[in-house]
């Protein structure tokens, strides 16, 4: 499995500065990429050099470490689940479509 988002994509989800705990920062990249990459069955980190990772799957990860790192669970505003499982879906055809 490789890595959806950079070390300073995670932070940005995160709201945090470059000087916060950097195993927790590696700990959430990890932890975002598995949870796209088994949920669609797809490895969305692995790229060709000089290509981007897929934009959604990104996206996907942002909003997943942003779910697991603000507990909002209680607060209707900041579920993101509905959300998430929506890009699931679509990230499974866009995988399935490019033969990831």
């Amino acid at each position: 499995m490789t890595d959806i988002l950079t070390e300073s994509e995670v932070r940005e989800a995160m709201q945090v500065d470059f000087d916060y705990n950097p195993d927790e920062v590696t700990r959430y990249q990890k932890l975002a990429s598995s949870y796209v990459n088994n949920k669609t069955g797809y490895d969305f980190g692995d790229v060709a050099e000089g290509e981007e990772v897929h934009p959604l799957a990104k996206q996907c990860a942002m909003i997943y470490i942003k779910s697991q790192f603000f507990d909002h669970k209680y607060d209707e505003k900041y579920n993101y689940s509905i959300g998430l499982e929506s890009m699931i879906f679509d990230l499974q055809l866009i995988g399935k479509e490019l033969g990831i």
